[in-house]
């Protein structure tokens, strides 16, 4: 059955194939995805019955990333526990009636990451910017998605630009701008240029969240290989206190830093070990000694 749904999910290519699924085999993949299980008995009865009353979704997505069993799951993947620490701060992001999300695309998601990962509030628009397939680096190239999409959370629009470019928006008009592993993808010049625009477009009172690798930690993981970055499109990996001195530079403040997945050892000892990855996902207050750097930069 597990197999079975897998592979009909991997088929599917459009919103209202994904749409379709009946809330039985929602749920499944839901619990596959989040819980790595099949629902039990009492948890498919309950969950269904919410679904038919009224429950949204995204509600239920949410219910099963808040339990303990997600939260102390024991993972066997680096890249799925980092996901689920990022995952975890998608989760926690403030309300905003207008968003920008500078490259969300989600592959094989035309809601895109920040609807797939879990953010739990509606809309009124979410733009998603990111480059044409043409123009990204091959790991990505298959990104690209319809230019307009709805979701029950919202309405979902696509700008296919550099992020450097905001110019479609004007001052004050936005709420919430969101860089999820994407600063790292552009030089230092044009990172002056999104945060430069991020500002201008954001309201007073409006938030950039933005998560980036963690410099001190991703330099060991390299160390000892050919490879400059983790990832052969990054330009750039920043240290903690460069990127503090970027938003200061460009007129936001961040009363409070994070970390996502927790590396105390490696940190400590400058020797890293892929199993930290594994026992300590999710965010926290030690954003030096985590694998990711996490913020909400205010514009004041």
């Amino acid at each position: 059955m597990t197999k079975t749904l897998m592979a009909r999910v991997r088929r599917r290519q459009t919103s209202s194939d994904l749409d379709g699924l009946s809330d039985a085999d929602y749920l499944q993949l839901a619990y596959l995805l989040l819980l790595g299980r099949d629902p039990d008995p009492t948890g498919s009865a309950h969950y269904l019955a919410a679904m038919a009353a009224g429950t949204s979704r995204a509600e239920i997505a949410g219910a099963l990333r808040d339990s303990s069993e997600f939260r102390g799951r024991q993972y066997t993947h680096p890249f799925h526990a980092m996901h689920a620490s990022r995952v975890a701060w998608v989760h926690s992001l403030p309300a905003g009636r207008r968003i920008v999300d500078l490259g969300g695309v989600a592959r094989d998601n035309p809601q895109g990451s920040l609807v797939f990962m879990g953010y739990p509030h509606s809309f009124d628009e979410l733009i998603i910017i990111d480059l044409p397939s043409d123009a990204r680096h091959e790991l990505y190239v298959d990104g690209q998605q319809p230019v307009e999409h709805v979701t029950p959370q919202g309405r979902v629009r696509y700008h296919y630009h550099s992020m450097t470019d905001l110019s479609a928006f004007a001052d004050c008009s936005v709420d919430l701008v969101v860089s999820g592993q994407t600063f790292e993808h552009v030089t230092r010049d044009e990172g002056d240029q999104v945060l430069a625009e991020t500002y201008r477009v954001l309201r007073p009172g409006g938030f950039l969240a933005l998560d980036t690798p963690n410099r001190a930690v991703t330099a060991l993981e390299v160390q000892d290989g050919p490879a400059e970055f983790i990832n052969p499109d990054h330009k750039v990996e920043y240290h903690h206190a460069e990127m503090l001195e970027l938003f200061t530079r460009h007129g936001f403040e961040v009363p409070v830093s994070y970390g996502l997945s927790h590396m105390p050892e490696t940190a400590a000892s400058g020797k890293f070990d892929v199993t930290e990855l594994l026992r300590h996902p999710g965010i926290y207050g030690d954003p030096e000694s985590c694998y990711m750097l996490a913020y909400l930069a205010l514009r004041p």
